[in-house]
């Protein structure tokens, strides 16, 4: 090892050894000779010793430390040429992200996110109102805006370990190595796609909880304001007949406080009609249908709550319905007012339609898709379309039916 000129035929021949922590070494290094230094095998060094280390240990053993990091080095340079050329720059780079496997950052914040959402809905569904149920879905709309790294590094992952899996013409201990690196990357990618089939799951629990408690809150404003409707047609009924006889002779003075009064209540009564609606809008939709798409597409969430995604499909489709009515409802009031300089047409050409509101989302959702290239892209690609298939074939079944 004293030879400046190293043979990596000859080094790579056996098989890779346990590597050295950083901390072991350090302490392991003061307590031995120059000698002993010089023997320790290269493969099994530390992968993180930075070039201070030179500078931090006793003088007497800096030669010796220093030469090994060099032969490290030269040793590291030529092993990562012999990749390359077998697997190139896509080889190192996979090798190189094998490295950094483990918890990392955006997992351990996903991991907290999920404990953090147990404990909300644990604590909201104690008093379940309309204000709760949107906290959640903030909550969750928020959760989703980590996601692309994760599943950036998801991809990044797959696309390493299909490098490594290449036939290569390499060392046995170097195939070692791209073995070692490859099974590294594997447990990341499971590691992840675990944490990311217990979110999806856990999500489309929360969406399919929401959205019943809402379909529950139009039901019940759906009875009421149906009860209201015949209040007021009852009280228009009696000023009808009011009016008639207050316009027969002496039949005013007695009846005007009467209209006034049953004026009052239908006013007070169509007035609470326009402001007691359960609100659904776009955002909140497309947050459900995308939990629903993002569990439907992943194997162990799918198998996970597979009842609740069913479940959920059948609610967005009654939501859906609800949202196109109120969104056609508000245009046909706005185009019929007189004092506002838009053309009919147009107002109600902006009616939001249950089968468009499909057909945009998978547009949307297949271009995301398409920027994992990958084979589990092309599955997921052909699952989609699947789902797409299945949601606007149930909404046209169900049409007409609500």
């Amino acid at each position: 090892m004293t030879d400046n000129k190293v043979d990596v035929k000859n080094l790579l021949k056996d098989k890779v050894l346990p590597k050295i922590s950083m901390k072991v070494f350090r302490k392991m290094v003061v307590n031995m000779s120059p000698a002993d230094i010089m023997r320790i095998p290269l493969e099994s060094l530390p992968d993180d010793m930075p070039v201070s280390l030179v500078e931090e240990v006793p003088n007497e053993i800096k030669p010796a430390i220093e030469h090994l990091m060099m032969e490290r080095n030269s040793v590291a340079l030529k092993t990562r040429n012999v990749i390359s050329g077998e697997l190139g720059n896509q080889g190192l780079a996979a090798i190189d992200l094998s490295k950094q496997v483990g918890d990392k950052a955006n997992m351990r914040t996903l991991t907290f996110k999920l404990a953090e959402i147990d404990e909300m809905v644990e604590r909201m569904l104690e008093k379940p109102c309309l204000e709760n149920d949107q906290l959640l879905s903030k909550f969750i709309d928020n959760t989703n805006k980590m996601l692309p790294d994760l599943l950036s590094e998801q991809t990044q992952t797959a696309r390493g370990i299909d490098t490594l899996l290449q036939e290569a013409k390499l060392p046995e201990s170097l195939q070692d190595t791209v073995d070692i690196a490859r099974d590294k990357l594997h447990n990341q990618k499971r590691a992840i796609d675990n944490l990311l089939g217990k979110y999806y799951a856990e999500r489309v629990n929360i969406a399919q909880g929401v959205m019943t408690r809402r379909i529950e809150a139009l039901e019940a404003m759906e009875a009421e304001q149906l009860f209201t409707h015949r209040e007021i047609e009852k009280y228009r009924v009696e000023l009808i007949k009011k009016r008639k006889r207050a316009s027969m002779p002496f039949g005013k003075k007695k009846n005007i406080d009467a209209i006034e009064e049953l004026k009052a209540r239908i006013n007070h009564l169509s007035s609470k009609m326009k402001t007691n609606q359960i609100p659904i809008d776009s955002n909140e939709l497309t947050l459900w249908l995308d939990s629903i798409v993002d569990a439907s597409l992943h194997e162990t969430a799918k198998q996970r709550v597979a009842m609740k995604i069913h479940m959920a499909r059948k609610d967005l489709l009654l939501l859906l319905h609800s949202y196109c009515e109120q969104q056609e409802s508000t245009a046909m009031q706005i185009a019929r007012n007189p004092f506002l300089q838009i053309e009919p047409e147009k107002v109600i050409g902006f009616a939001m339609k249950s089968e468009q509101f499909i057909l945009n989302y998978f547009q949307e959702k297949r271009a995301e898709v398409t920027s994992q290239i990958s084979m589990a892209a092309s599955m997921k690609m052909e699952a989609l379309l699947i789902i797409e298939r299945d949601i606007l074939k149930e909404l046209k079944d169900n049409r007409g039916l609500r």
